[in-house]
């Protein structure tokens, strides 16, 4: 987004301490903070990937857990 000010609004880029308003209402401003925000602060909690996670993890977890509670039945030698 850098490039697109540069190269595209590059007048709105050159006068932005006459006319900030300019820079802020430009379309790649937008793109820009996002990027920025998303770079700062990682996509975190609300991602698509760590609710995914949360569900599939915690029915292996589950399952695993099921399995661990089984009563182990003992088993004695037999001898021939």
């Amino acid at each position: 987004m850098a490039v697109a000010y540069l190269t595209a609004h590059r007048d709105t880029l050159i006068n932005i301490f006459e006319k900030p308003e300019d820079v802020i209402t430009a379309d790649p401003f937008l793109f820009l903070l996002t990027s920025i925000i998303i770079l700062a602060f990682g996509p975190g909690f609300f991602s698509l990937d760590k609710i995914i996670g949360h569900f599939v993890y915690n029915q292996q977890e589950n399952s695993c857990q099921k399995q661990q509670k089984l009563p182990v039945k003992n088993i004695t030698p037999v001898s021939i």
